[in-house]
């Protein structure tokens, strides 16, 4: 019985870092988890969300076509805020999971920014920032992912990429951007 606590213990502990970087998903997206969870890329994305030439929207017919079908890959469909959305544990079928709050994309350096509530036993907020590559595919179409942060926060409420920027880099060192488990 001690044995089998000892590596429950175990598994608890270390069950973050079991998988690293792999493709836990059917989206094609190489999500580093290591990399995430110690925010090792968060710096380059705070870095693009510090040029002011970000396009933002709070509608979910902006989002680009080009980015759609993996995003939607990722976290399946989004509601707009004046929208119905199901922000309790129990789910609904027909009625998204996730409230769109903002996206932005910043074509220059190639940057997409994703910011929505998820509800369950509490409401949380999602912030996804990708790093887009077109290497041989066309403008418009739909174009890869070379890079991914991924975080969460109860309490984040910010509408526009400066803010943003300025909640990732106060709080990149506290547990607030829950990048410990990663869910989206």
């Amino acid at each position: 019985m001690k044995k089998l606590g000892i590596i429950t213990l175990f598994f608890i502990s270390f069950y973050p870092l079991l998988s690293i970087a792999q493709n836990d998903n059917d989206c094609n997206i190489s999500i580093n988890k290591k990399s995430i969870r110690f925010n090792s890329n968060l710096d380059v994305f705070l870095k693009s969300l510090g040029n002011d030439s970000f396009s933002v929207s709070a509608d979910r017919n902006q989002i680009p076509k080009y980015i759609i079908g993996k995003l939607y890959c990722l976290i399946d469909t989004l509601a707009n805020k004046d929208e119905e959305w199901s922000s309790g544990c129990m789910q609904f079928e027909g009625i998204p999971k996730r409230q769109l709050l903002f996206h932005a994309i910043n074509m220059q350096q190639n940057t997409f920014v994703i910011v929505y509530k998820k509800g369950g036993v509490g409401v949380s907020t999602f912030i996804i920032m990708m790093k887009l590559t077109n290497k041989g595919v066309l403008i418009n179409e739909q174009k890869n992912v070379e890079d991914i942060w991924i975080g969460s926060n109860s309490s984040f409420e910010g509408k526009d990429v400066l803010y943003l920027a300025s909640f990732l880099e106060a709080n990149r060192y506290f547990d607030q951007l829950n990048t410990e488990y990663i869910s989206y």
